[in-house]
C-alpha cells in the first residue's frame, strides 16, 4: 500500500479546501475528488491479486461500490464542513447532530462493505473480497486518523 499516504494527503487537502471561500473551494474540491478517486482505485488495483477472469468480474462490482461509497463520502464531507463552520461554538444541538451524523455515516460505510464483501465473495472469490475489505478499512482508518488528528475536540 505504497500510495496510501498520497491518497490521505489528497483527502486532507480536500478537507482543508472546505475551510476556504466557497467559490474558490468548489473547483478545487472537484479536482481533488477526482484525484482521490483515481488514487483510491490505483491502491486497490496495486494490492489485489487476481486472475484476468477475477479482475473482469471485480472491476464491474467495484464501479457499483464506488457509486455508493461516494454518496457516503459526500455525507461525511458535509458533516465535517458543518463541524468546521461551527468549530468555535459549544452549541449542544450542533454537536449532537454532528456526532449522530458521524456515527450514522460509519454504520452506512460498514453496511456497504458487508454488502460488497458478499457480492465480491460470490462473483469473484472470498479471498479477493476479504483482501478488498482490508484495503478499504486501511484507507478509511488512515483518512480518519489524518482528519480527526487535525480537529479540536468538541467544546475546545
Amino acid at each position: 500500500m505504497k500510495k496510501v499516504n498520497l491518497v490521505f494527503t489528497v483527502f486532507v487537502l480536500l478537507f482543508s479546501a472546505a475551510s476556504v471561500s466557497a467559490q474558490d473551494a468548489k473547483g478545487d474540491e472537484e479536482v481533488v475528488r477526482k484525484l482521490f478517486q483515481a488514487e483510491h482505485r490505483s491502491i486497490v488495483s496495486d494490492n489485489l491479486k487476481m486472475t484476468d477472469a477475477q479482475s473482469t468480474a471485480f472491476w464491474g462490482i467495484y464501479d457499483q461500490y464506488e457509486v455508493e461509497r461516494k454518496i457516503i463520502s459526500e455525507k461525511r464531507l458535509a458533516v465535517l464542513k458543518k463541524f468546521i463552520d461551527n468549530i468555535d461554538s459549544s452549541n449542544v444541538a450542533t454537536s449532537t447532530e454532528v456526532m449522530n451524523t458521524t456515527l450514522d455515516n460509519q454504520s452506512e460505510n460498514l453496511k456497504l462493505q458487508k454488502k460488497y464483501f458478499k457480492k465480491i465473495s460470490k462473483s469473484v472469490s472470498p479471498l479477493v473480497a476479504a483482501r478488498f475489505i482490508q484495503i478499504e478499512q486501511t484507507i478509511n482508518a488512515k483518512i480518519n486518523w489524518d482528519v480527526l488528528s487535525q480537529l479540536p475536540l468538541a467544546g475546545d
